[in-house]
């Protein structure tokens, strides 16, 4: 089937159609989308980083976190921020958000992973004063490391 219509999208573009490939298409959505993430950028990476903002809903206090990164994210199980002092783990967020999903933009061939972290009764000292030097992103078996912004 897929050779089928390989042969009718050329044929299409052979008598002056549009080619609409995926890989022509420019996804400037998710692009936007990245050019105006809400919060605070708290942690850095080449071409990426981290921003967070708190929200309540209710008797519930929640941490969104905006991630661009290199990786792509796809996971049911959630995810964890460890935050990092000298090679010591000073503090772990464990997601509330159990389903994953990065968003790719081919603009910029980087990923969005939105999650959201419940920081009800808990102590975010070590993320508000910035106690961390990196913060680690861990999805699943893959991580990325993010520089905190001082």
């Amino acid at each position: 089937m897929k050779f089928l219509t390989t042969i009718l999208k050329k044929a299409v573009v052979d008598l002056g159609g549009v080619d609409t490939s995926e890989k022509n298409y420019v996804d400037t959505y998710s692009e936007n989308i990245m050019q105006n993430i809400p919060g605070e950028k708290i942690a850095t990476l080449e071409n990426g980083g981290i921003w967070t903002e708190f929200s309540e809903i209710g008797d519930y206090e929640f941490m969104e976190v905006h991630i661009i990164g290199k990786e792509e994210y796809k996971s049911q199980t959630g995810a964890k921020l460890e935050f990092i002092s000298k090679n010591n783990t000073i503090g772990t967020l464990e997601s509330d958000t159990k389903e994953i999903e990065s968003r790719f933009s081919n603009v910029s061939n980087r990923y969005l992973t939105s999650i959201s972290f419940e920081t009800t009764d808990l102590n975010l000292d070590f993320l508000l004063d910035r106690k961390a030097d990196t913060i680690l992103f861990i999805c699943k078996n893959k991580k990325e490391q993010f520089e905190v912004i001082q």
